[in-house]
């Protein structure tokens, strides 16, 4: 990720307070519960690419599908037993009525604050939103790690659930479907993280080195020069604030010793010989994020959609990106009734 590409570091002296100051100075913060940043340098318009469905103006205030009325939000804090880590250890919300959906956020932010402009598509589906290990009243493992915490979302799978992976929680997502696929009824993931699927690229390529460089000098950095310096690199539209606290600080220090997501390889053919329909979705802000995502579609041979205006944070987009997943879903749902003879 173009994350410190202007911060040089002599492995020496470890990290130059000028050089780091110059550098965040171009990271762009945002006031809590503030506007979306613009990282594109002029407004941002809605970029359809091939298979994308007409985007509703993210500029207006998300209204709910037609439809019944989303139930409130049910939270299953779990009891943690001694052993490995489950499912049924898991800070869970559901909400919703309909078949099911699972969630899967991904780092810095859990479900409410990643999922907060999803919770209308209650009114048909039976939304599922863990909270990864270490976020919420979810017991922590060593570090973040997909491959560790992909069994635990394919146990919530249950006996058959769409998928849904937002960036890290996409590779997650990835991984999870390929342990269960005979549970998935379709898997969508925006922007993930795994960046080495398009290594060969040269903007990938320095995209993978900058982050890792970022990593390596993790220690030298507070949390809030972390997380400035990740989401800048990523495109994140999420709201930084001057200090960090609560949530925030604690999501951050996850995230300085989460595995980095670009040392994936996720099973790709194995997910593309899965009857399950696939789609993914890029944020039209940036190069690199949207050659890893063709990557990813090409080898899932998945379906392609492009929702612009809110970067990385896509699911911020709210009902322009309610309205593809929703469209997505309930063709599965169709799909999948036409070829059960039972239905």
């Amino acid at each position: 990720m173009a994350l410190v590409e202007h911060l040089r570091v002599d492995h020496t002296a470890g990290v130059d307070d000028r050089d780091l100051a110059a550098f965040l100075e171009q990271v762009p913060v945002d006031d809590v519960g503030a506007r979306a940043v613009d990282h594109g340098g002029g407004n941002p318009t809605p970029n359809r690419a091939r298979g994308a469905l007409p985007l509703t103006p993210t500029n207006r205030q998300p209204r709910a599908i037609a439809g019944r009325e989303p139930t409130r939000v049910t939270i299953t804090p779990m009891s943690r037993a001694s052993g490995p880590l489950t499912a049924e250890d898991l800070d869970v919300g559901r909400m919703g009525n309909g078949p099911p959906v699972v969630l899967v956020h991904g780092s810095v932010v859990g479900p409410a604050r990643t999922w907060r402009h999803q919770l209308e598509l209650g009114s048909h589906w039976a939304l599922i939103m863990p909270n990864r290990p270490g976020f919420g009243s979810s017991p922590p493992l060593p570090r973040g790690d997909f491959e560790a915490e992909a069994p635990l979302m394919a146990e919530l799978l249950g006996e058959g659930a769409h998928l849904v992976g937002h960036s890290y929680g996409a590779v997650i997502a990835l991984y999870a479907a390929a342990l269960r696929p005979d549970r998935v009824r379709s898997l969508t993931v925006s922007e993930p993280g795994c960046l080495r699927v398009a290594s060969g690229d040269p903007r990938v390529d320095a995209q993978v080195a900058n982050g890792a460089r970022l990593y390596e000098h993790a220690s030298e950095l507070g949390p809030l020069q972390f997380l400035l310096a990740f989401r800048g690199g990523v495109g994140s539209t999420n709201e930084t604030p001057p200090e960090l606290a609560g949530e925030l600080l604690a999501g951050a220090r996850l995230l300085m010793r989460e595995r980095p997501p670009w040392e994936a390889d996720p099973p790709l053919r194995r997910l593309r010989e899965a009857a399950f329909p696939k789609l993914v979705i890029s944020g039209g802000h940036s190069p690199v994020f949207e050659v890893v995502c063709d990557a990813v579609a090409s080898g899932l041979s998945a379906r392609r959609t492009v929702i612009a205006g809110r970067g990385h944070t896509i699911p911020a987009t709210g009902a322009a990106y309610n309205m593809c997943l929703h469209s997505f879903l309930t063709n599965c749902e169709r799909r999948k009734q036409g070829a059960d003879p039972a239905a």
